[in-house]
C-alpha cells in the first residue's frame, strides 16, 4: 500500500463512526498483516467513485484517525474492488473530495440532532 494513499484527520472520527459488521472489511497489505476498516463512505470525485477507509483493528500502529483512500469500483455481484490512486495530482483531488465529504456528513448530523 502507498503511503499517498492514505490521510490523517482529526481524532474525533474514530469515536464517531459506529460500525456494524457489513460496515467492515479486511485489507490485506503485501507484508501479509491484515487490517479490518470501517467504511466510511463512498463519493464521487469527477466521473469516478472514491472509498475511505478507517483502520479499527490492526497489529500495525497507524495514527489516531488515519483514514485510506482508494478508487471504488462497484461489481455486478454486490461486490466492489479497491484500485490504488496512482498519482500525487489524483489524490490531491481525491483528499479534497473527502474533506468536503466529511463536512457535508458533519453538517447532515447536527442537522438530524437539531430535528430530534
Amino acid at each position: 500500500m502507498k503511503e499517498r494513499g492514505t490521510k490523517s484527520l482529526a481524532t474525533d472520527l474514530t469515536n464517531n463512526y459506529d460500525y456494524e459488521d457489513e460496515d467492515l472489511l479486511s485489507l490485506k497489505f503485501e507484508t501479509g498483516e491484515e487490517v479490518q476498516c470501517g467504511i466510511v463512505g463512498v463519493f464521487p470525485v469527477g466521473d469516478k467513485d472514491y472509498i475511505a477507509l478507517l483502520p479499527i483493528k490492526s497489529d500495525i500502529d497507524f495514527e489516531e484517525g488515519q483514514v485510506f483512500l482508494f478508487g471504488y469500483k462497484a461489481m455486478e455481484d454486490d461486490g466492489f474492488e479497491l484500485i490504488d490512486i496512482e498519482t500525487d495530482e489524483e489524490f490531491e483531488r481525491v483528499e479534497e473530495a473527502f474533506d468536503e465529504f466529511l463536512d457535508e456528513e458533519a453538517f447532515n448530523t447536527m442537522e438530524d440532532s437539531e430535528e430530534s
